[in-house]
């Protein structure tokens, strides 16, 4: 597995979903990963790797989706919309990847680095 270090950059997911002619779910997936990325509050937060750092700070536990349904679920809508928006978006991205087979131990780093074995 790669490490979140080797994960695809912005400039290659913006390059990989534009070139991607086909409509799957791992272009929807890839889209979504964008829109999460640049609804998060933090100023500048761009690359995959610094969002998952993020996340991971801000979570304490394995990205799983229901760790991020948690998560969620404790955000404030009134100061943290844009949280809630972001995690929304990796929620969609956890049932979009998964379809027909649902895995509860599966970690957002694991979805990102399909991504990128993807479309690298």
């Amino acid at each position: 597995m790669t490490n979140k270090n080797d994960f695809l950059t912005f400039d290659e997911l913006s390059s990989a979903i534009e070139n991607d002619k086909a409509e799957n779910n791992l272009k929807i997936c890839a889209a979504l990963l964008l829109s999460a990325i640049n609804d998060w509050p933090t100023l500048n937060l761009k690359e995959p790797k610094h969002f998952v750092a993020e996340l991971n700070r801000e979570i304490k536990g394995k990205l799983t989706h229901g760790n991020l349904h948690k998560y969620l679920e404790g955000l404030n809508p009134t100061n943290e919309a844009w949280k809630m928006e972001s995690i929304s978006y990796l929620l969609e991205i956890f049932d979009l990847y998964q379809k027909d087979k649902y895995e509860q131990a599966l970690e957002l780093e694991t979805i990102i680095n399909g991504l990128t074995v993807h479309y690298r």
